[in-house]
């Protein structure tokens, strides 16, 4: 039997980019989407937006979504979806009742073809940074699906859009999980005067520096300590390696030796090296040597045990495939010794053993309109290097880019556990979210935000964007 939706709309009148989601949407899923139309009345053109819209017409032109879908005639019980305004949400929730029925905040607007909805994804999106709300009228709250929306090209900002608008409808259709954070407020407190003054200058700012100064990855160093003081991070950098940048630290004791792995960037490209540390001294000994190269990039060599034998879960989704690597001579020589996924973007694969069974959480990309730091997979074994991984049933856990990409292995800190996640609302890898894991169990999956570590904003470094911890000392990266 074919699934069914509703979508509602104030008329006729949408901007080309959503009617094209929905059309994608209803072929690629087989679904049969029906339009409910709040006021018979199409809204035309402007003069100012016929003389002066006209370069944004093919994101925010004016599409008569009638043409493509049936309209609803009768009042039948299926799923409905509300791109229309507060008024009209209230009349259409006491006329069908709340079961089964979601609106977009500001859907009216967030729709709308011409100026007002290129104003509304302006201020919204970029300016302020707000998420886009979903709201559940029969569980009166909302979800928010934080994603990336501070690049400047349209076209990747309105993927994003699209494939988020599709998580809903699955989640709607489909019953799949959808891992956004859930509140009783429908926007996030912020202050908006200070957000929508402050974007473009810091924008601008940090584009203009990067072309200027070219930053790179250097790797730092600091205390536990000093990670409560998580707004002055400070650290002594290591810049006492080879030419070029380094990131992605992971610190590995073996017989009596700290060997440090890193991510070796040359010429853009990653490669994975390792050096052996002295922790009295605080320093790098030695020259770092390369074990691991490809045709592809590679970073993010989480390095881990099973028994006696050392393995490599490194980050190689350039080549769309995630390889476990064993040591046939620890720590200098490894071969290839399974693959897990292939076809696939899998990133910052981030092992776990726990309650003698394997966790893993890695950073996936489902579709091409998928943003690659926004959708957390998790998965459990019994055993890491022969079983089967098993897709956790909430997967997506965490959906949400302020820190559902891995930057680190779990730790335990004052008695409660820890998954470190990259905050990429405003850059990449920019800030790290220090996220509390609740629950972890083979049906349920929990974690809360309990703070993050930047640098300050009149700092030259950008980014801290992976944490290992070894003791009372901490291991990261930064950008300047």
């Amino acid at each position: 039997m074919q699934k069914e939706i509703v979508i509602a709309f104030e008329n006729s009148s949408v901007a080309p980019w959503f009617a094209t989601a929905l059309k994608f949407y209803a072929r690629n899923r087989s679904v049969k989407i029906f339009l409910l139309l709040m006021s018979p009345k199409r809204r035309g053109q402007s003069w100012v937006e016929k003389i002066f819209f006209r370069r944004f017409f093919t994101i925010f032109g004016y599409e008569n979504i009638a043409e493509s879908f049936d309209t609803l005639e009768e009042n039948i019980d299926i799923p409905l979806l509300g791109f229309v305004s507060g008024r009209s949400q209230n009349f259409l929730t006491a006329t069908l009742g709340p079961e089964k029925c979601f609106f977009v905040a500001k859907g009216n607007l967030f729709t709308s073809p011409g100026f007002r909805g290129f104003w509304h994804y302006i201020v919204q999106f970029f300016s302020f940074g707000r998420p886009l709300v979903f709201e559940d009228a029969e569980k009166k709250c909302f979800y928010h699906a934080w994603f990336q929306t501070r690049a400047f090209r349209f076209s990747r900002n309105v993927k994003y859009l699209c494939f988020n608008i599709e998580k809903i409808l699955d989640y709607m259709v489909f019953g799949t999980p959808l891992g956004y954070p859930v509140s009783d407020r429908q926007f996030p407190k912020m202050n908006l005067l200070k957000k929508f003054a402050a974007y473009p200058f810091w924008e601008f700012y940090h584009k203009g520096r990067n072309k200027l100064f070219k930053p790179r990855w250097h790797l730092v160093q600091t205390t536990v300590g000093a990670l409560r003081d998580n707004k002055r991070l400070k650290g002594k950098y290591l810049d006492s390696l080879d030419d070029g940048g380094w990131a992605d630290p992971f610190l590995i004791s073996h017989e009596g030796k700290i060997f440090l792995f890193a991510e070796h960037i040359v010429n853009g490209k990653g490669q994975l090296a390792i050096s052996q540390y002295n922790p009295q001294l605080h320093r790098i000994e030695g020259k770092p040597v390369t074990i691991l190269k490809t045709d592809t990039h590679l970073s993010y060599p989480f390095v881990f045990r099973v028994k006696d034998d050392w393995y490599m879960m490194p980050e190689s989704s350039e080549a769309r495939e995630l390889v476990i690597y064993k040591a046939t001579d620890f720590p200098y020589k490894w071969e290839r010794f399974r693959e897990v996924f292939k076809d696939g973007d899998w990133l910052d694969t981030t092992p776990f053993y726990y309650h003698e069974k394997w966790w893993i959480f890695s950073n996936h990309k489902p579709s091409e309109n998928a943003s690659t730091y926004q959708e957390l997979y998790l998965f459990y074994c019994d055993d890491i290097l022969q079983d089967q991984w098993i897709s956790h049933p909430q997967n997506p856990v965490v959906s949400d880019n302020r820190c559902a990409r891995p930057a680190g292995p779990l730790f335990v800190r004052d008695e409660k556990l820890y998954r470190p996640g990259q905050n990429c609302s405003r850059i990449y890898g920019g800030r790290v979210s220090l996220c509390e894991v609740i629950k972890l169990t083979e049906t349920e999956y929990q974690e809360h935000c309990a703070e993050e570590i930047y640098f300050p904003w009149y700092s030259r470094k950008t980014s801290f964007h992976t944490l290992n911890i070894m003791g009372d000392l901490v291991m990261g990266d930064c950008k300047f």
